[in-house]
């Protein structure tokens, strides 16, 4: 069902791969040409590693380390990017989110050029990633159990008020262990709200994926990810929240 208000603030299509060991991250720029100018600003996509080495009565060492993983390319709008690295593809779209069909067959027509470029060896993780910014309104008292079917539990005797939380759960799918997901729902700190119309922000990030059974078949990795990773994603998006949540979004 398509929302009119969407929740959505990003959505993420991520696939990591293994390459061929004589593999050049340069070759990657390769992505500029297959995406013509759709995809205009790009920049390298770095790593950078520290280590502190602590020894008594020795000056602090500190050791550093860089890498080249990739590149990154953003639309005119920078609404959306896509990241192509040694390890792997992540297409993501950041608000205004407008439906699946459009999110995933750019997703997907972005993965081939990749494939066309890296020609990648085995695929080791897909995944499927929803962060929702839901506003809750503020002007009375809340009681998060109106609004959120997973939350975090105190004993009736514990006479407190949450402040902020933050809750992570993993979980398998009864359907196909194989599917699993992170849930991370958060309320931040009152000195780090955005307040928004005397509305308080609750984060619901939703992040499915699949690391077993994986094949370079096209028609399987299509298989889970509209098959499998959306439709968990969809039934936990659903079953998280409680109508007067949808509501908000009508």
């Amino acid at each position: 069902m398509r929302l009119a208000n969407s929740p959505i603030v990003e959505a993420i299509f991520d696939i990591k791969v293994e390459l061929s060991d004589e593999f050049q991250v340069n070759e990657l720029l390769a992505f500029r040409e297959k995406v013509g100018g759709k995809y205009p600003n790009n920049k390298p996509q770095m790593e950078f590693l520290g280590q502190l080495n602590f020894e008594v009565n020795l000056p602090l060492e500190i050791q550093s380390s860089s890498s080249h993983l990739g590149f990154i390319f953003i639309s005119d709008d920078e609404k959306k990017i896509a990241q192509v690295k040694l390890d792997g593809f992540t297409f993501s779209q950041v608000k205004p989110y407008q439906n699946w069909k459009d999110f995933y067959e750019e997703a997907y027509k972005l993965w081939q050029f990749y494939v066309e470029i890296a020609a990648p060896k085995a695929v080791k993780r897909v995944a499927l990633r929803y962060i929702n910014r839901i506003l809750i309104p503020s002007a009375e008292q809340i009681n998060l159990k109106d609004y959120m079917r997973i939350l975090p539990e105190t004993p009736d005797t514990f006479s407190v008020t949450i402040l902020d939380y933050f809750l992570r759960i993993v979980v398998a799918n009864q359907e196909d262990s194989n599917v699993r997901a992170i849930i991370n729902q958060t309320i931040p700190r009152d000195d780090q709200l955005d307040l928004e119309k005397d509305s308080i922000p609750l984060i619901l990030d939703i992040d499915v994926f699949q690391e077993n059974d994986l094949t370079m078949d096209d028609t399987e990795i299509r298989n889970i990810f509209e098959n499998k990773l959306r439709k968990f994603r969809s039934k936990i998006f659903d079953e998280s929240i409680t109508d007067k949540t949808r509501s908000l979004f009508q």
